[in-house]
């Protein structure tokens, strides 16, 4: 089922856009509650105040039937319920439906998908096409500098700062400035790509890094695209990973797990990444039992003789 925003509903929706823009939720969290409430409304069909409880739910199974895990299913929640309390606010609706319905369980200290050395490189070799500067620009800082793909959607000529010890310094998530250094190669690939990059059509988008061939800045879903294109010729050429999900943040796992392999401490991985909590950076240290292997090695016990 799926339907056109008839006249009241979109005055919902637009009611919902002032509600967000008065809060200090970033750009990225603004655009995924739209985005999440649009669905719900488009499925439902109806006005914020002929909807159920039951339509909520029913929209949740859609939604992970398409393949949405845990947390997009609760951020659709968080979205929706913030939907009702702007209405609530403006007085259009009396009751919030979400209040109710329980969040999904999220299992924690789940090991994280990520690519070996090796298949990193492969996934970077395998990136072909017109713009394969721009692409691989896009997947190294994903690879090997931990971006998310809204933060490659961001970034800015400016955010890159050169010199002897280039860095990218840029706005993530929770409307953070972050500051990520950049090995010397990574930086001398996203200068070659800054060198060539696509004249922007678009004055609001000038100062934009990575331009699409419409001249604008790039979208989420093309940063995506270009990864989802990449792991099918990846895997074609290596029947190993055929089973393994690879992504975008997959990526970002894989930047992460190679700092921890390597001996970074956690709460510099934890400022690389950008995350608030250091409990999202410890999902790291789950990463493979051979480590502990290794660990238990270095012991060199003393046990007396046994008669």
């Amino acid at each position: 089922m799926n339907h056109s925003l008839d006249a009241t509903v979109q005055q919902d929706l637009e009611d919902f856009l002032i509600y967000i823009q008065s809060r200090s939720f970033s750009t990225h969290t603004k655009d995924a509650y739209i985005r999440d409430v649009k669905g719900l409304l488009e499925y439902v069909g109806r006005s914020a105040d002929q909807i159920k409880k039951v339509d909520i739910m029913r929209y949740q199974k859609i939604v992970r039937d398409r393949g949405a895990g845990d947390r997009s299913i609760n951020r659709m929640l968080s979205a929706v319920r913030c939907f009702y309390n702007a209405l609530i606010e403006f007085e259009r609706v009396e009751v919030n439906p979400t209040l109710t319905i329980k969040k999904a369980k999220v299992e924690k200290n789940v090991v994280p998908v990520y690519l070996n050395e090796e298949e990193l490189a492969s996934f970077h070799e395998s990136i072909s096409g017109r713009h394969k500067l721009r692409d691989l620009t896009m997947c190294l800082l994903m690879g090997y500098a931990g971006l998310r793909v809204f933060e490659i959607h961001s970034l800015n000529v400016e955010h890159f700062v050169d010199g002897s010890e280039p860095y990218l310094q840029f706005m993530g998530k929770g409307r953070k400035w972050r500051t990520v250094p950049l090995h010397a190669d990574i930086a001398s690939i996203i200068r070659r790509y800054a060198a060539e990059r696509l004249t922007v059509k678009d004055e609001a988008d000038s100062t934009a890094l990575f331009v699409s061939q419409k001249g604008h800045r790039i979208s989420r879903r093309t940063i995506q695209s270009v990864v989802e294109r990449t792991v099918k010729q990846v895997k074609g050429k290596r029947p190993e990973l055929k089973h393994k999900k690879i992504s975008s943040h997959k990526l970002r796992h894989t930047f992460a797990t190679s700092h921890f392999r390597r001996g970074t401490d956690l709460r510099t991985l934890q400022a690389l990444l950008g995350h608030s909590d250091i409990s999202t950076t410890q999902v790291y240290t789950h990463v493979e039992n051979k480590q502990l292997v290794e660990a238990q090695a270095r012991i060199s016990p003393n046990i007396p003789r046994l008669d």
